[in-house]
């Protein structure tokens, strides 16, 4: 089913504005092809890198990973991520508190090698 535009798409934008941009009624979803106005959306993106930023940061500094490695790993999925499908799903791939647990528990027995061999297993089975 698709929607009616609310505005009419540029040659210079992929997205088509959401309403009157400036709010979102209950129980209405903002879709992928969807924005809102200019300021909020910008304000949802800076939210955005703000949280994904400390997830990213902060979890290896916690488990005793680089976070320079985290970070260009990040960025990598999500640019593989970005090209297999098309662009047509903004998304972003980040650290994950859950990893914390599991990895300072095998760090604690000694070995990070079945840690490693998890998240390996763990971002198979995502893919």
């Amino acid at each position: 089913m698709t929607r009616p535009l609310t505005e009419p798409r540029s040659r210079w934008s992929a997205w088509s504005l959401h309403g009157d941009g400036r709010s979102v009624r209950p129980g209405d979803v903002v879709h992928p092809d969807e924005r809102l106005s200019w300021p909020r959306t910008l304000g949802i993106g800076v939210q955005h890198v703000v949280a994904m930023f400390g997830a990213t940061f902060t979890v290896p500094l916690i488990t005793g990973f680089p976070p320079a490695t985290t970070l260009f790993f990040s960025g990598l999925g999500t640019l593989l991520f970005l090209l297999i499908t098309g662009n047509r799903l903004p998304s972003y791939l980040g650290s994950s508190f859950a990893f914390i647990a599991p990895v300072l528990a095998a760090k604690a027995g000694g070995d990070l090698g079945p840690a490693l061999g998890g998240i390996i297993v763990a971002g198979v089975a995502l893919a």
